[in-house]
């Protein structure tokens, strides 16, 4: 029976068989392998980020890395603490179930240490085409044209413990092409009018906003995911408001909606896992793609999603982006999965999220 052994450290064989963008805190300390990140929760200081590398142990005693994975811990609106595994990835030609048991294993010890009370698991369930950044519901988005992820085993997984808690889909549609079934692009569709936000703007309606319609996060208590570090364009967040009427100078804010250039394009061409050192590449770049990622509604209402949508398209088309993606869409989305198919759009990428109860 091989031996394996765990070590957090972050391969370099991770950066050729599975790209990737980090865009969390402390970026510029991933080249050593460890993010100095720390949370605080429940009188504990805890370090963010583990990446978990699984090694065999050969006879002469050399080791040889089989199998990777980004843990993290996060805490979710239930206040528990929660440690997230990005989709494992392989480092060899061939996979091996041991080498996933034994790096489970070794994340729940770490989740009993923390104190969290699950562990949650992404799986890139489907690919159809080419992903636009983000890949993932975490802050490290795997290049899915070229990782080398671990083939999913539904049933091993259940055996292990974890069980499917919900499927979030992108679906992906040209400009043209939605400009096609949308009539041309109205700015002010229906009874709503959208104009552009600044990042406080966009940020204050967001928490603002009762939006039972909304994009899938992992949680709005733990800051970690505001996407502080993202590049935030001004032409790339949208608030949409009822039309104003008689003696009515300003409507109220129905809904929000931001999108994102993928900068996964600049990153691999530049080879490197930190967007945010080169800036300047980001927004002198030619993007092919872009991908709308947060985004809330009041209620589900077609001509609020269009009103948004019809501002985002074009703003995206004067960049030169041809084709876009509609991300974050969870299994209760329905009205939402719905408006998009009949749109035009096509599932791209789905994950799913995997949950296991600790204790």
């Amino acid at each position: 029976m091989p031996e394996f052994k765990t070590d957090i450290r972050l391969p370099i064989a991770v950066l050729r068989k599975a790209p990737f963008v980090y865009v969390g805190p402390d970026f510029r300390s991933v080249p050593l392998g460890v993010v100095s990140d720390i949370v605080e929760h429940r009188g504990r200081q805890i370090q963010r980020l583990y990446p978990f590398a699984v090694s065999e142990v050969e006879g002469d005693g050399a080791s040889a890395d089989l199998l990777f994975c980004f843990a993290f811990f996060y805490i979710n609106d239930e206040d528990e603490g929660v440690v997230f595994l990005t989709h494992p990835i392989n480092l060899t030609a061939s996979e091996d179930p041991e080498a996933l048991e034994a790096l489970l294993a070794e994340v729940e010890k770490l989740a009993v240490f923390l104190g969290s009370s699950l562990i949650e698991m992404e799986v890139h369930d489907q690919v159809t085409g080419s992903v636009a950044f983000p890949t993932s519901l975490s802050f490290i988005s795997y290049d899915l044209n070229h990782a080398a992820i671990m083939k999913a085993d539904a049933a091993h997984l259940q055996r292990l413990g974890f069980r499917e808690d919900m499927e979030i889909v992108c679906l992906e549609q040209s400009v043209s092409g939605f400009e096609r079934v949308a009539g041309g692009v109205d700015e002010n569709h229906g009874g709503y009018v959208a104009s552009p936000a600044s990042p406080n703007e966009f940020a204050t309606v967001k928490k603002a906003l009762n939006s039972p319609v909304r994009s899938y996060e992992p949680t709005r208590s733990d800051n970690v995911f505001v996407p502080t570090h993202l590049p935030f364009f001004e032409d790339a967040a949208f608030i949409a408001r009822r039309r104003p009427r008689w003696l009515v100078r300003r409507g109220s804010v129905e809904g929000y909606l931001r999108w994102l250039p993928n900068i996964m394009e600049p990153s691999i061409e530049g080879r490197t896992p930190y967007p945010l050192l080169f800036y300047h590449a980001l927004e002198d770049h030619v993007y092919s793609h872009g991908k709308i990622i947060d985004w809330g509604l009041s209620r589900e209402d077609g001509e609020l999603l269009t009103s948004l949508l019809s501002h985002a398209v074009k703003s995206m088309e004067q960049r030169g982006i041809q084709r876009f993606q509609f991300a974050h869409v969870d299994g209760e989305q329905r009205f939402v999965k719905k408006y998009l198919e009949e749109s035009g759009f096509k599932m791209t990428h789905k994950i799913k999220l995997l949950r296991k109860e600790v204790g």
